[in-house]
């Protein structure tokens, strides 16, 4: 059993490997992109980008060596679920004023005089 479980290993290390590297390629490309456009946060984007894929290179690599199975796939779903909650509960509060303004351009309330009838 050992003796199968060695190239299931070495693939899985491949992957890690070479998904360290892309991740820091992406990550230093999202940087310089987001430097050359002015986005201030640049480099919190980079590192995000950096985190995202590496969590999806250690998913593929424990499903490559056949750790956890379903059970980490569905975790990782949930905590993804909660987390896009939890940004756009952020995103919809924060810009709550912002919004209403924008709704308000596209339907107007009858009878307030502004926009179209």
């Amino acid at each position: 059993k050992v003796m199968l479980f060695v190239p299931k290993l070495v693939v899985a290390l491949v992957i890690v490997a070479f998904g360290a590297y892309f991740a820091r390629f992406v990550s230093g490309a999202v940087v310089a992109w987001c430097n050359g456009i002015g986005v201030r946060d640049a480099a919190f984007l980079g590192r995000l980008a950096r985190i995202a894929i590496l969590v999806f290179v250690a998913l593929i690599a424990l499903d490559q060596v056949e750790v956890g199975g379903a059970i980490v796939r569905q975790s990782f779903l949930v905590v993804l679920a909660g987390v896009v909650l939890a940004l756009a509960l952020a995103f919809g509060l924060g810009a709550r004023d912002r919004a209403e303004e924008m709704l308000e351009r596209w339907w107007p309330r009858r009878g307030d005089g502004g926009g179209r009838s």
